[in-house]
């Protein structure tokens, strides 16, 4: 079997997003633990060699035109979430965005497989995409955790590539900031937590990701507006993007790892810190469950106060219960192994070769 994994995205934005690390973790797993076929990376316009029996897409964009499905040869293709047609009034996608999005949906429904990550995800592209259940078929992502571990003490105060200096005690966030990520509401919570709490005056807020200090775009416009205005700007801190290295040891370091999001199709940056021993709050929303299981303290999005009730849970456990999300956390991220991920994705596409 010789499957064509497509690896075009590596040259725009998304080779620093989750789609960029799920194509090379979904490559290096299926390398290490398939010895029997082979594997072959395709830029999304080269010709098609004659010897690939399975094309597959490990991204879908709904507004662009990435997806084509070949006479003779088998296609996979990975949708994530469908975030941008559940919740379309936050992506408007224009006029040449909608013909693109009736294009590719018409090209979905001509392959032959769907991997998502969650059955979350599994069950939006049913009912909102009109796909059939039979061929979607749900891969978690695998934790990459061969990292060496960091300690608190060894790790801060911590000199970031970018000059920045990062001092404990801190939460973090670790993403994109797009409308469903819910960075505003956070912004509030943090807000909340420090005023009523003045025994966590030392505490800050650290946001790390690209998008964090790059253009200003709406949503980052949307973002520095409610940090100017929180009350608390100083101790709100933009990391932007940091190394790997640097951010295992942000992970390990910090204080508690919040994931506020209004939606996920998967939430890996919840999976990295629970891999790395980070106490995790998150949202109950979507897929987020799934994800962190019984290791996870989680609150309504939809509830500021939640929110702050949580983290505040969260910095204040006992060191015995502490302990315990902690082991159970690390417990949790190894159930989502490069094994696991290489073995489920070559079942699929054993089951559309037929091959038992």
């Amino acid at each position: 079997m010789n499957t064509g994994i497509v690896t075009d995205y590596n040259n725009s934005l998304h080779r620093y997003r989750g789609i960029g690390t799920y194509t090379n973790i979904l490559i290096a797993s299926l390398k290490k633990y398939d010895t029997v076929n082979s594997y072959t990376e395709i830029a999304q316009n080269e010709k098609i060699k004659s010897s690939i029996q399975i094309l597959h897409y490990p991204f879908f964009d709904f507004f662009k035109r990435t997806l084509k499905v070949y006479k003779n040869i088998k296609t996979v293709v990975t949708i994530h979430d469908i975030i941008p047609i559940k919740f379309s009034e936050h992506f408007p996608s224009g006029m040449q965005g909608t013909i693109n999005f009736w294009l590719q949906k018409k090209q979905l429904r001509m392959v032959d497989a769907i991997i998502t990550d969650s059955q979350c995800s599994k069950s939006d592209i049913h009912s909102i995409l009109g796909i059939s259940d039979n061929i979607i078929h749900v891969v978690g992502i695998a934790y990459g955790g061969n990292d060496k571990l960091v300690t608190r003490d060894a790790a801060f105060p911590l000199r970031l590539n970018t000059g920045l200096t990062v001092s404990y005690p801190f939460l973090l966030y670790v993403g994109d900031i797009n409308w469903n990520k819910n960075i505003i509401g956070l912004i509030r919570a943090f807000s909340k937590l420090k005023s009523q709490h003045r025994a966590l005056n030392k505490l800050h807020l650290l946001l790390v990701g690209k998008a964090f200090t790059g253009p200003n775009i709406p949503e980052l416009v949307e973002i520095q507006k409610a940090v100017k205005t929180s009350g608390y700007a100083e101790d709100i801190i933009y990391a932007g993007f940091v190394s790997q290295d640097e951010l295992y040891s942000l992970y390990r370091a910090a204080s508690v790892y919040v994931q506020p999001s209004w939606y996920e199709g998967f939430g890996l940056p919840v999976l990295d810190a629970l891999g790395r021993g980070t106490l995790v709050v998150s949202s109950n929303a979507s897929s987020l469950p799934e994800v962190g299981g019984d290791a996870v303290l989680y609150f309504d999005p939809a509830r500021i106060e939640d929110m702050v009730r949580c983290l505040f849970t969260a910095l204040t456990l006992p060191k015995t219960k502490r302990e315990h999300l902690i082991k159970a956390g690390m417990k949790q991220a190894g159930f989502f192994t490069m094994k696991r991920m290489a073995q489920d994705t070559i079942r699929v596409y054993q089951s559309v070769l037929d091959i038992p």
